[in-house]
């Protein structure tokens, strides 16, 4: 169980974890360049890992969990409170990318 689960949960640390403190350290244009830079980062991460996840393994809502919990802990390690609101926003993000996987699936194998 943890194998299948090992791609996403790398995926999301380095994107949730690495690429957000890299950001915030290098920006010094401004907060609204670091928010939108890390809205695209996380949004594309969490689309393709969903994509992925669901063309292999069909849809999982363990996935969608974790990717929350570990959104949830990015926000009170690197960010701060007012990023938490986005959380609802990577799940809708997560069920698109799920929805996505699951056609790829049903159409390609």
């Amino acid at each position: 169980m943890i194998k299948k689960y090992s791609f996403a949960l790398g995926v999301y640390s380095l994107v949730f974890f690495l690429v957000a403190f890299v950001i915030m350290k290098l920006t010094n244009d401004g907060f609204g360049v670091v928010i939108s830079s890390l809205i695209i980062a996380n949004s594309s991460a969490v689309f393709l890992v969903s994509i992925v996840m669901s063309y292999r393994y069909g849809i999982d809502f363990i996935h969608t969990i974790m990717m929350a919990v570990l959104y949830v802990v990015s926000v009170y390690v690197v960010f701060n409170n007012s990023a938490l609101d986005y959380l609802y926003f990577y799940i809708v993000i997560d069920f698109i990318g799920l929805g996505v996987g699951r056609l790829l699936r049903k159409v390609i194998k």
